[in-house]
């Protein structure tokens, strides 16, 4: 998980839904793991896109049969991984790295094809279509799709995400990202921490977040894995 901003945005924009799950937790802290990936990339530079089933923090399908596929790529990349690996290995290939994972019908609800059609959908159901759907997650408690709503709106409020210049105060080497956007002489800090509780302190002191993935109070102190959040810096230390 220690990338650069480079890496991360770069990763994030040759689909979300496999990123998720090969650089976070898309089990136990899907959802910690699904809003800290959001939070860190559209409160950063650049111009943002939703691709389907990211909103409610779509993860990687899994399928036992190659008949479940129908990128071509993907039965190209199959047929050369048998010739040196046995079809249940090249399966554990194809379901890492499919461009198929992101290309599911959307799945509305655990109902009879998830909601999508009454019909027979081109390509299988997502695997986990009846534990990731978009009414389990507006329903939920903690929703991935309520937290890029808050996380959008943020966004838009102010100039400083769009125009704001980006300084990344954490070191490639420590466990979790920080940094800035600043634009005259407004300053917002970002933390994003990743796969192990950390404690942080920020050399400049904010208010309140004004958005956390787990209802922080303060930016300083013990972040959960995943947990993000983003505050303004406190008047005269913007600096």
């Amino acid at each position: 998980m220690q990338k650069s901003v480079d890496d991360c945005r770069r990763g994030f924009r040759f689909g979300f839904v496999a990123f998720l799950s090969r650089i976070a937790d898309d089990r136990e802290k899907r959802y910690e793991s699904a809003t800290c990936i959001a939070a860190m990339v559209y409160l950063l530079k650049g111009v943002p896109f939703i691709y389907q089933g990211q909103e409610i923090g779509a993860a990687s399908a899994h399928y036992d049969s190659i008949d479940c596929f129908n990128d071509i790529e993907t039965l190209r990349a199959y047929r050369d991984f048998c010739r040196t690996v046995q079809p249940e290995g090249a399966l554990r290939r194809i379901n890492f790295g499919s461009r198929d994972n992101a290309r599911h019908p959307m799945a509305w609800n655990g109902g009879p094809n998830g909601g999508f059609s009454s019909g027979t959908p081109w390509l299988a159901l997502h695997s986990r279509y009846q534990e990731i759907n978009v009414e389990r997650d507006l329903n939920a408690d903690r929703s991935v799709y309520r937290f890029y709503q808050a996380l959008l709106a943020l966004r838009r409020s102010s100039g400083v995400f769009l125009d704001g210049k980006v300084q990344v105060i954490s070191s490639a080497a420590e466990p979790f990202l920080i940094f800035t956007r600043s634009l005259e002489g407004e300053k917002w800090a970002v933390v994003c921490n990743f796969e192990k509780e950390q404690r942080i302190a920020l050399p400049f002191r904010c208010v309140k977040p004004g958005l956390s993935n787990l209802s922080r109070a303060a930016m300083d102190g013990i972040y959960a894995p995943y947990e993000c959040a983003a505050a303004r810096v406190a008047d005269g230390q913007e600096g």
